[in-house]
């Protein structure tokens, strides 16, 4: 069941380029530090620090099995889109403002995790498609896009 060991997927992530192992560890620090200090004092912060849990606690078993494979992307779409909402939901109902902390935390977890949602769904139906590895054959190819150059070929 367990096709890889933890050598074997760093040494897939060490691969990558850097500007998308620049994203991974953006993801996981907006998502995850400043939750852990913003949910003692605020309950907006829980909801960001259980969709990280979830996420860690889907992918890293699902590394193990797969590899890192576009598939990893399907734990993001089922957390990040609630998440989504519900920060907007809360920006509109006046909970916070951007002027504040947490505000400013809140608005820069919810672009990030945007931009995340529109690459996850890319991978996603790459994975179904039959793409199964997230690869670059020549680093120096990566394209710049639009956004945000996270992946080659977007």
């Amino acid at each position: 069941m367990l096709s890889y060991n933890a050598a074997e997927i760093l040494d897939q992530v060490s691969q990558q380029p850097l500007i998308l192992k620049l994203w991974l560890y953006w993801l996981i620090f907006i998502n995850f530090i400043p939750a852990l200090y913003f949910s003692r004092k605020y309950k907006a912060a829980r909801p960001v620090l259980a969709a990280i849990l979830f996420v860690f606690a889907v992918n890293l078993p699902l590394m193990f099995m797969t590899g890192f494979s576009k598939l990893l992307a399907l734990s993001h779409l089922l957390v990040w889109v609630p998440l989504i909402v519900y920060i907007a939901r809360e920006f509109k109902r006046g909970m916070f403002i951007y002027s504040t902390t947490i505000g400013l935390w809140l608005w820069v977890v919810m672009i990030t995790n945007l931009i995340s949602v529109m690459f996850d769904i890319r991978d996603l139906w790459l994975y179904i498609a039959g793409q199964r590895t997230v690869e670059i054959s020549d680093p120096s190819q990566v394209s710049y896009g639009v956004i945000l150059p996270l992946y080659s070929a977007w």
